[in-house]
């Protein structure tokens, strides 16, 4: 019989009762500082949890990255409206 954390996954490497939880399949992989992937990854999923701040950072480096795709555009205006500045948004600012 495998025994399992309480967590339920059989594929857990962690004892029951620990308070870590990390299968070796699902570490964390360090970022990829010139991947454009990935900060405008990074940039909608902090505008989808409402920190547009960062979201707007995530996707100005994402812009630098690859100035053609439209997708990190469109997330870095749509934060700049939440925020209140219609004007950069827009382009007029």
């Amino acid at each position: 019989m495998t025994r399992t954390c309480r967590c339920g996954f059989p594929t857990c490497t962690t004892r029951p009762g620990s308070s870590t939880r990390q299968s070796p399949r699902l570490r964390p992989r360090p970022l990829d500082p010139e991947s454009y992937d990935t900060f405008e990854l990074l940039g909608s999923l902090y505008f989808e949890r409402g920190d547009y701040r960062r979201a707007i950072d995530a996707c100005r480096r994402a812009t630098q990255l690859n100035p053609y795709d439209q997708s990190a555009y469109i997330t870095m205006a749509d934060s700049l409206l939440f925020l209140g500045r219609d004007d950069e948004s827009t382009g007029r600012g």
